[in-house]
């Protein structure tokens, strides 16, 4: 087991030019780069290449769906404020905030937060008025309780009309028209998300269908990405870094065919699929050494992997377990929050390659694309660099087979 204490984030930093980060998507998604890791093996493809040198027979997607979570508005005296939805207030599945009829209340980060002295602010358009009143300020976080009228419509409704698409702070621009359907996978479907699960940006409905054709099986779960994806390293060592809580959904019908799977022969698309997976095999061990508990009552912890103080399985041993303790409470779906850090040293169970982007310095992404590298990661940052890959959320991509 490694130490977290000695795993230093300034040995995850690489210099990253202001021009190398694409601020707009390519006018075709499969038309970006794919940068072939095989083992150590590097070698430079375009995305839409990928059916053909794809292995294994399973890929997972996260099919979370970015909700118009950036919303601004106007004190009395004009001053603006940016208010961004975070999580709903019970941490709860989205879903049921956003179909709530009039009100629902939201952790929220807020911007330019020292002009809204007091009372509520309030914006009106296509008949819909609706009111933001602050409730609880915490943690740089605040509490915000939204009301409109009419009741009857959705909050979904209500921040399709006045939200936008929160492009990542580091794009430094709004979002445009475009971003509203670039800015999501093809495949989105859950509401839910403030962030786009970017290394799914690149799939098409041709190259689904030419998966499809090779026999691969494409398979969905739900992490609603958190904002806290942006979120930079800014502690000395890891041990000091606190990992954000994301919310989880997986289907019980799912966990029936990964316990039958060859983790070998499974690609994830994404880091939050990666996340997920991973997840699934310590709430399988958190719940067979805590078998009185229930998914409300556990969280997947930053640092649980590190603790060897849970009795280790198969991969898919411990999705046998989970799908089986589900079914004996009659459960359909499991949903929980996860905070599962992972980063170099940690030994990866549910898959034998990544599809992802390439990530900012000094981010948990990138120890995370460390971690499944087994420390390769640097050479194959040179290469993209010296090799005029696009970075970031709009950028090119990788398919990392380790």
């Amino acid at each position: 087991m490694i130490d977290p204490e000695k795993i230093s984030i300034s040995d995850y930093q690489y210099s990253l030019p202001e021009d190398r980060i694409a601020l707009f998507p390519l006018s075709e998604r499969d038309d970006s780069k794919l940068l072939y890791w095989n083992k150590g093996e590097i070698s430079d493809r375009r995305f839409r290449e990928l059916p053909e040198i794809l292995e294994g027979n399973m890929l997972v997607f996260n099919n979370t769906r970015v909700i118009e979570a950036r919303i601004l508005f106007r004190t009395e005296t004009g001053a603006a404020i940016e208010i961004l939805l975070l999580e709903p207030e019970l941490k709860s599945d989205p879903l049921i905030a956003l179909t709530a009829a009039s009100e629902s209340r939201w952790r929220c980060m807020v911007g330019r937060a020292s002009k809204w002295k007091n009372g509520s602010l309030k914006r009106e358009a296509a008949g819909i008025q609706l009111v933001a009143e602050k409730l609880v300020q915490e943690n740089g976080t605040c509490l915000i309780k939204f009301s409109w009228t009419p009741a009857e419509k959705t909050f979904a409704e209500v921040i399709h009309e006045f939200g936008n698409i929160p492009l990542p702070p580091y794009l430094h621009r709004n979002a445009e028209k475009s971003d509203t359907e670039r800015y999501q996978t093809v495949y989105a479907e859950k509401e839910g998300s403030v962030a786009a699960p970017t290394a799914g940006l690149h799939f098409t409905a041709d190259i689904e269908k030419q998966l499809d054709d090779k026999g691969f099986r494409r398979e969905f779960v739900t992490l609603h990405v958190g904002a806290g994806t942006f979120k930079p390293v800014t502690a000395a060592f890891m041990s000091e870094h606190e990992m954000h809580s994301e919310l989880i959904d997986v289907s019980i019908s799912f966990l029936e065919k990964l316990s039958l799977q060859d983790p070998g022969n499974t690609t994830v698309v994404g880091t939050t699929s990666l996340r997920t997976m991973e997840s699934l095999f310590w709430l399988s061990a958190m719940l067979e050494a805590n078998p009185e508990k229930n998914l409300q009552e556990v969280e997947v912890h930053q640092w649980l992997p590190y603790q060897n103080n849970l009795e280790d399985k198969s991969y898919t041993g411990r999705i046998q377990f989970l799908k089986n303790w589900a079914q004996s409470r009659k459960l359909d779906r499991l949903i929980f929050h996860s905070r599962l850090l992972i980063m170099p040293g940690y030994k990866v169970r549910s898959c034998g390659g990544i599809i992802t982007n390439f990530h900012q310095p000094s981010s948990t992404l990138l120890l995370l694309v460390a971690a499944v590298t087994e420390g390769a990661w640097r050479e194959i940052y040179e290469h993209a660099l010296a090799g005029d890959y696009r970075f970031l959320s709009y950028g090119d991509s990788s398919y990392l087979k380790f």
